[in-house]
């Protein structure tokens, strides 16, 4: 790592203990993460998916039944692509599955079709009986409990 580089690590978790002092760092989380944040399924949708993260640990909850549903996450390595997938695993760019749960958002390549998903959305949402396009949209204060 360059002295360059380390400067800018260190300045981003000073950053980040700052504003996890005063925001709870979700916003940077967001910003340096395209994982994090609230997603729905469709453009101006309610919030129904959120992602957090804290130190390396992922979270991904679901709202089922008026009350959100979480469990940790981790990122699924190329097998797990290629079964969900198929054919089109390798125009997938990271996701997260829910640990003991069937859900998992995932991100196409920039550029990338993936079949099912909308064209105007690199996000998609797995659930155990098939999967959808989902949006990145701004996490209100309805999506925190």
């Amino acid at each position: 790592m360059t002295r360059q580089a380390r400067r800018i690590q260190r300045g981003a978790v000073a950053l980040c203990l700052t504003l996890t002092a005063a925001t709870g760092c979700d916003k940077f989380n967001a910003m340096s993460d395209p994982m994090v944040g609230c997603y729905a399924s469709k453009k101006t949708g309610p919030v129904e998916v959120r992602v957090s993260k804290q130190s390396d640990a992922y979270k991904l909850a679901m709202l089922l039944d008026r009350k959100w549903d979480s469990a940790s996450a981790a990122r699924p390595g190329p097998a797990i692509y290629a079964q969900l997938f198929g054919a089109d695993s390798s125009k997938i760019a990271e996701g997260l599955m829910a640990v003991g749960a069937p859900i998992g958002l995932f991100r196409a390549k920039p550029g990338s079709r993936v079949r099912g998903l909308d064209s105007t959305t690199d996000y998609f949402v797995f659930v155990l009986l098939g999967g959808t396009s989902a949006f990145k949209v701004e996490c209100g204060p309805k999506a925190q409990s």
